[in-house]
């Protein structure tokens, strides 16, 4: 995971030869990849002893730690820049007496949900495949839904199939077969 973050992230080399960049880098990677799964008290745990190796970490007022920062690789510099300036603002688009019966369909953009999309967005880039883990009801689905709904649908094609403690083998297999054509063989298509 830190490998794959890392040539997603230096992909077309925004750092540009610039040492403290690079780290930055590398220290936003091993954030993501090794420690991203914390809970917050651990998260600050990894955040001190960060703080005790290295002198490069963006200045924060506790509770915040560097998980709440990212890299900016739109400056040359390269600098840390807060996730919280790039949550876009949310305004219901409905008639405000409809908003009772969309509520619990309504994703309004949050940190997490901006990290974890930016985060899976890097892992899609480079072609790789992606797990989130998590408790029940911390947006996985929605997160993941939200990221493709964003993807150019000319060149990508998505088949949404439900797993629960029921989802049996053959369940899955009919579920995949349903959307695909049996072409010759072992062939099949959409």
């Amino acid at each position: 995971s830190f490998s794959n973050l890392i040539d997603a992230l230096l992909d077309d080399d925004p750092a540009g030869g610039n040492t403290e960049a690079l780290e930055r880098f590398v220290i936003y990677a091993l954030l993501w990849s090794a420690a991203g799964v914390l809970e917050s008290a651990d998260r600050g745990k990894v955040d001190k002893f960060l703080r005790s190796i290295s002198n490069i970490l963006p200045e924060c007022e506790h509770p915040d730690t560097v998980f709440e920062y990212r890299i900016d690789d739109e400056d040359e510099a390269c600098p840390w820049a807060p996730w919280g300036a790039i949550i876009p603002v949310w305004e219901f688009d409905g008639v405000p007496a409809a908003l009772g019966k969309q509520f619990a369909s309504l994703l309004i953009p949050t940190i997490d949900s901006v990290r974890n999309e930016y985060t899976l967005g890097l892992s899609v880039s480079l072609g790789r495949p992606v797990l989130l883990v998590g408790g029940p009801g911390t947006a996985k689905t929605a997160t993941v839904l939200q990221f493709l709904d964003k993807q150019d649908k000319t060149t990508t094609l998505t088949k949404k199939i439900s797993f629960s403690s029921a989802t049996t083998p053959i369940i899955f297999q009919r579920q995949v077969e349903a959307s695909v054509e049996k072409r010759q063989g072992k062939t099949f298509g959409p």
